[in-house]
């Protein structure tokens, strides 16, 4: 019996961005909406692949943040994946996404 489970690093992954969805579509509580923001209020191309602004970081440790590597991981998902509304469809996305990634299937 084969489990499919993702390795840790992948979990973690899966649960920030699982996070940064609900917090797009307000489904998140406002503190952790707060901290995220929509790339530029004009309408450009990365506007409408709703992506959002990576602060800048200094060290290591800020990169950890979530208001840091929330939106870097959500940038670095297809545009697909990312336009879908539908939460359950999205966790079963993004499980294959990352199910991919790290098994090269």
């Amino acid at each position: 019996m084969k489990l499919h489970w993702l390795p840790v690093k992948q979990r973690v992954q899966y649960s920030i961005l699982l996070l940064v969805f609900r917090a797009q579509h307000r489904l998140a509580p406002p503190y952790i909406t707060d901290l995220l923001e929509q790339r530029a209020t004009r309408v450009l191309r990365s506007t409408t692949n709703n992506d959002f602004y990576v602060p800048p970081s200094r060290s290591r440790y800020g990169d950890r943040m979530f208001s840091v590597a929330g939106p870097r991981l959500w940038n670095s998902l297809p545009a697909e994946m990312k336009k879908n509304g539908c939460l359950v469809t999205f966790k079963r996305l993004l499980k294959t996404h990352l199910f991919r990634a790290v098994y090269e299937v």
